[in-house]
């Protein structure tokens, strides 16, 4: 957009210098009119030239990106607000974010997901709760101190006992006059639970101190977390905000855009007439030409900002969106009020 703006301003130019060598003919100015002109087109040019050279470097780059060659030529395809990679596909969360109550309701929304989706979060939720459990362990060691909890579970297998086997009556005769030795059928499995605990008055003190350090670290991490959350919240509020602004933004950059380019157009019948200066000239025309950019660029920047309040929800691609950030957006249509066309300022 930016190149395409810079050579329409420098057709402008060509064309103020054109009509300044003619005034200069016919006495109505003189020669730095059209040195200024001419220093004017190529300080353009050489901005053009400039731009060109940055967009094939960032082509060079994707291509970098994405392991293609380096000297691949392709084109950019422009952002619309139904392109899949938007949650705006499924909603059209403006319409829903009409009053300050509503905004204030859609970002504490936003700043809960973003609380449960947060991997800093997560992270110290985890330290939270290993330190919880190492503080119970040391709790339980005033009710069982060094406690060892034990199960054995002994068998005996591929033996032949006594009351197992069958024995000839011939044989029997063989066999010394003493009484075969059974084992009984309980004995053959053997299962046993034990608890043996030991208590030791003189760790007592050791374990109230580990305690009181469990303690101190897990009010230091719940600190931490309330840093984090702080920070989390913070950045989901700037974002929302500079996105509405955007947003906002796009129809007052229209209606300036359109009033300096009627303005350029004045300035310009009367600089040819002999009744503006060449400063009034140029002006009118670095006004009309940054408000047209900005014009182009609008929703590109409200697209730009969407993609953060996006990111809160961890979809970067909607496409690929979560089945609990798709949860969201449905709860936003059936939290918050829908209108149309209100404006809010």
């Amino acid at each position: 957009n930016r190149i395409k703006i810079q050579k329409e301003q420098i057709k402008q130019t060509r064309e103020n210098l054109a009509i300044a060598r003619v005034r200069e003919k016919l006495g109505k100015c003189g020669k730095e009119e059209a040195m200024r002109w001419a220093a004017q087109v190529n300080i353009e040019e050489q901005q053009l030239l400039d731009m060109q050279a940055a967009h094939k470097n960032e082509l060079v780059m994707i291509n970098k990106i994405l392991y293609n060659d380096q000297r691949g030529k392709f084109n950019l395809a422009p952002l619309t607000s139904k392109d899949p990679a938007f949650f705006t596909k499924d909603i059209h969360i403006i319409d829903y974010l009409t009053t300050y109550d509503a905004i204030e309701q859609f970002t504490q929304m936003i700043t809960e997901e973003a609380y449960k989706l947060a991997p800093e979060l997560a992270k110290l939720r985890t330290a939270q709760q290993m330190k919880k459990a190492e503080m119970a362990m040391y709790y339980q060691k005033f009710i069982l101190p060094d406690a060892k909890l034990s199960l054995y579970h002994t068998a005996l297998f591929n033996r032949k006992y006594v009351d197992d086997m069958v024995i000839p009556a011939a044989d029997l005769r063989k066999l010394p006059a003493i009484s075969p030795i059974t084992l009984p059928r309980s004995e053959l499995n053997n299962t046993c639970l034990s608890i043996n605990a030991q208590w030791k008055p003189i760790e007592g003190g050791t374990k109230i101190a580990e305690i009181a350090r469990i303690k101190a670290e897990l009010d230091e991490l719940k600190r931490y977390e309330d840093e984090v959350k702080t920070s989390i919240e913070e950045h989901v509020r700037t974002t929302i905000n500079r996105a509405i602004s955007a947003y906002l933004s796009i129809e007052k950059d229209y209606k300036a855009m359109y009033a300096s380019g009627e303005n350029y157009k004045d300035v310009k019948i009367k600089y040819h007439q002999g009744n503006a200066t060449i400063s009034q000239l140029q002006d009118a025309q670095k006004a009309y030409f940054d408000s047209k950019l900005s014009t182009i660029n609008s929703q590109y920047v409200f697209f730009k900002e969407l993609l953060w309040v996006q990111r809160c929800l961890c979809s970067i691609n909607w496409s690929q969106a979560t089945p609990e950030a798709k949860k969201f957006i449905e709860d936003v249509k059936t939290t918050l009020e829908r209108r149309h066309d209100v404006n809010l300022l």
